[in-house]
């Protein structure tokens, strides 16, 4: 099982688009495709929690 998750901030500033974006805290990882060109370390530690938790499953 894996994880992809896609990155449009390179897109954004191609098209100069600015989107308005407004995050409280570290694990508030819905708006990252959307304002960095790769995965945060907080991101890559949840997902890998939750895939790690998946493959566990009985």
């Amino acid at each position: 099982m894996s994880v992809e998750v896609s990155f449009f901030k390179k897109l954004f500033d191609k098209l100069e688009i600015k989107p308005q974006i407004f995050r409280v805290g570290d694990f508030k990882s819905a708006v990252e495709p959307f304002m960095l060109d790769h995965m945060s370390a907080e991101n890559k530690l949840q997902l890998n929690e939750l895939i790690s938790d998946i493959n566990n499953v009985p």
